[in-house]
């Protein structure tokens, strides 16, 4: 009994005195001062930054350089634990405060090796670049040097912030390429289905395999894909780097479109869902720059946004630009591995990750630090090393390990871009993620350009790993930048981006098998078409509605399927009948919806489970195989219920019926239980906002029972995969379909000679405190399509960075 209290005091009680204790004698709650002076000394002038009602920053200084350090200031004052994770997970040092948790993560970020890349990147940037990060670093420093109070996670972890480093913006913008940069793990999905599947089966499930000559994967390397699957499943969940089809929306309306002759582009960018928010919205104005939108915390500049005169938005390209390669090790010497018929040394380096103990870490003892071998070739990190596999080494050859890389320069210089020749002229720079830049101006033009290092390969298209030995030097350069896909004032007069397919059949170079499905980009094409041919102009508030529409367009090959098939139960005709009249609209008030997210999700484990039945003793390897098939289309699952060569049907038997139509009923009998389950018998209580839930999880309180409630957020939402306001979702037992992916922040520009405004909304707040009323003030209004404008002139509590050399000359 004794000990049971003991327990409870030490894991509840004592944390929570704690985190009370702190809130008592810090009476700002580690809030930022947002008014009055700040007392600076290493700025040219003073600086003013003044926060809206809505907490977005706007910084006003007479030098550019100075507007970043503004910035850097803002972003500490709101989210420098968000900084310090930043800094943490890309320097691999994530386990000195999570634990053993964190481990699987700091080693592969010390195997890629981000920080001495950046450092290589830096030399690489111009003299103005370099100075917009340094003056940003300032800012953060000046914040964590300050008297002011911490933000509670340092209490809670007993730590504080070491000073921020232009090379950690450096190496934060490689791990934001990261979390755009899929392809290995598709290569790896590929690879492990192939013993499973027939031929007709991989051409319909994967596109780009069907000339495969292999029918054998060894088992040692089965094993180590497949852990390195399971590890980055949960890399996904927990720090919201990479997922599938993570990309967004985005396009562009030319001016004699739009009203006023302004043209318009709206943009949405999806990647997975956290509290806070990576973007913050800010204006930075100094003496040239004069920019608008979102910045991704860690980084001084506009991303996404506007300036007087452009404005730009981005998608995924989803090129691939990741190939694995198969090492072969020297039998009698392990440091030696096979290339073009030489044995050549791997270069070995060891490094020690720290990891601190398991809560309560007063009742742990030390632990020692963890060594781990980081070994190297000349096509790039041995990656299966990161992930404890030895035995069969797998290397990584990726743009974005390249050194002296200059995606850096790239942004920055599309804040000064004035026009198109320029904005094309700033995205020749850009090395990794590959993105879809999409442009218009005051003017009413409007543009496309992909950016970004694709190679070119001697063999293969990159769709599997390769043996490294044979394949010394495959790729023979990179897409030449003048060849990249791009577009300008097209006839039709805009432009749509959705992570789709954009290159035509007549492009010369292989980009990618792993685009999204075109519907999200059917639909917003054709909902400007609707528009165009009624003759009306195309405003602002139709791209407002445009970004919230929750219609599945690429579903209803299959909902008519669904609804035509014979069934046997009420309970089945009852729940057919909701889709009978049903538009395909994923709204959150759908029964129809519901029944249908949950009838495909069945509908793909029943056709396609079998045949990834992993031998016994290998359960944990079906169920990752299980991504193989969790994400087929609406098109494919039909396909596969129709004129499909590959059978899926052929183990889906009852007396009288046929296979298919058999699947079709148990699918629909499965959704029903599932759906009883979690919100009862009546059909009429089955609406997809009931199951269907947006998940902002906190890092890492999230983690922590007694705290989840109080930093996590969670709300009711619409849409599906393929709707324009996206909304993927995983089911989660006992808790409903969740979603962990999706739009993270929204933006409306209209950029015209008459005309100039500016909508945005953030998916959270601007704060990462949640005792700040800006810490989750946007959730509801995001989720229901509520916009705010970002002003050209700012109105607010006005900060004043007061220059301390100035003050005390003129005293």
């Amino acid at each position: 009994m004794r000990s049971i209290f003991l327990r409870f005091f030490l894991l509840v009680i004592l944390p929570l005195v704690a985190i009370l204790g702190y809130v008592y004698v810090s009476m700002d709650f580690g809030l930022p001062q947002t008014s009055g002076v700040i007392q600076v000394s290493e700025t040219k002038n003073d600086i003013s930054l003044t926060r809206d009602k809505n907490g977005v920053a706007y910084i006003e200084a007479t030098s550019d350089e100075d507007a970043f350090f503004g910035i850097g200031l803002a972003h500490a004052q709101d989210r420098l634990w968000q900084l310090e994770l930043q800094r943490r997970i890309a320097r691999g040092r994530l386990s000195e405060i999570l634990g053993e948790s964190a481990l699987a993560l700091d080693a592969r970020m010390r195997t890629l090796g981000f920080q001495e890349i950046a450092k290589t990147e830096w030399h690489a940037l111009s003299d103005e670049a370099k100075s917009s990060l340094s003056a940003y670093t300032k800012g953060i420093n000046t914040r964590i040097n300050s008297n002011d109070s911490l933000p509670i996670e340092f209490l809670f972890f007993d730590i504080k912030p070491e000073p921020w480093t232009e090379i950690d913006s450096l190496a934060w913008s490689k791990v934001f390429a990261l979390s755009l940069s899929n392809s290995m793990w598709t290569e790896i999905a590929r690879f492990l289905s192939i013993p499973y599947l027939t031929q007709a089966q991989r051409v319909e499930l994967f596109e780009g395999i069907e000339d495969t000559q292999i029918s054998h994967v060894d088992e040692n390397v089965s094993n180590a894909l497949t852990a390195m699957l399971e590890v980055q499943e949960d890399i996904e969940q927990r720090f919201k780097i990479g997922g599938d089809y993570v990309g967004s929306n985005a396009w562009v309306v030319s001016g004699d479109l739009g009203e006023n002759n302004s043209s318009l582009l709206a943009g949405d960018p999806h990647v997975g869902l956290q509290i806070p928010s990576s973007w913050y919205v800010a204006s930075l104005v100094g003496d040239k720059i004069n920019a608008k939108g979102m910045t991704l915390v860690g980084l001084p500049i506009i991303i996404f946004g506007r300036n007087q005169n452009i404005a730009w938005g981005g998608t995924n390209m989803m090129a691939d630009v990741q190939d694995l390669y198969f090492e072969q090790v020297n039998s009698a010497n392990a440091n030696l591995y096979l290339n073009d018929g030489e044995w050549m040394p791997f270069e070995v380096e060891k490094q020690y990750i720290t990891v601190r103990p398991d809560f309560p870490t007063i009742l742990r003892e030390d632990t020692k630090p963890v060594e781990i071998e980081i070994r190297k070739t000349i096509r790039g990190p041995i990656v299966s090393d990161a992930f404890g596999l030895s035995d069969q080494p797998i290397s990584l050859r990726w743009p974005a390990l390249d050194t002296g890389g200059t995606t850096y320069e790239s942004f920055f210089r599309l804040n000064y871009a004035q026009d198109w020749e320029s904005f094309k002229g700033a995205l020749a720079y850009h090395v990794s993620p590959t993105l879809n830049f999409l442009y218009s101006d005051r003017q009413g033009n409007i543009g496309y350009q992909g950016a970004g290092r694709i190679p070119m390969r001697k063999k293969g298209n990159g769709d599997i790993p390769l043996i490294g030995e044979s394949n010394g030097d495959n790729w023979s350069g990179y897409i030449p930048f003048e060849q990249m896909p791009h577009i300008y004032n097209p006839k039709q007069g805009y432009i749509v981006s959705a992570n789709n397919n954009m290159m035509g059949e007549q492009y010369p170079y292989h980009i990618s098998y792993d685009w999204a499905p075109s519907a999200r980009a059917d639909r917003i094409a054709q909902l400007l078409e609707q528009k165009i041919r009624s003759g009306e102009k195309l405003t602002v508030e139709y791209m407002k509605e445009m970004q919230g529409d929750t219609v599945s367009f690429g579903a209803h090959a299959l909902i008519d399927l669904l609804v035509n098939t014979p069934m046997q139960t009420e309970e089945q005709k009852q729940a057919q009948q909701y889709l009978a009249s049903w538009n395909g609209d994923m709204s959150a008030d759908s029964q129809a919806a519901a029944i249908f997210y949950s009838w495909s999700r069945f509908l793909r484990i029943v056709l396609y489970s079998d045949e990834f039945k992993a031998p016994y003793g290998r359960a944990k390897y079906s169920g990752l195989m299980s991504s193989s098939y969790m994400n087929v289309t609406y098109d494919q699952i039909a396909q596969a219920l129709t004129k499909s060569d590959a059978n899926w049907c052929d183990d889906v038997t009852t007396e009288g019926l046929e296979n298919c139509d058999v699947a079709i009923q148990k699918a629909l009998n499965m959704a029903i239980s599932q759906l009883t389950k979690l919100v009862g018998s009546d059909m009429e209580d089955w609406q997809w906002g009931e199951v269907h839930t947006t998940v902002y999880k906190h890092t890492p309180f999230s983690e922590v029972n007694m705290l989840k409630d109080l930093f996590e957020r969670r709300i009711a939402s619409s849409g599906g995969p393929n709707t324009i306001n996206v909304g993927t979702a995983n089911f989660v037992e006992s808790e409903g379909f969740e979603q962990y992916f999706g739009a993270a922040h929204r933006q409306i520009i209209e950029l015209g000679e008459n005309a100039q405004t500016h909508f945005y909304m953030n998916s959270t707040g601007q704060s990462e405190n949640v005792f700040s009323e800006y810490y989750d003030d946007m959730i509801e209004p995001f989720n229901g399509l509520q916009f705010l404008e970002l002003p050209n002139v700012a109105k607010g509590t006005q900060l004043v960075l007061k220059n301390a050399n100035t003050t005390n000359t003129k005293q």
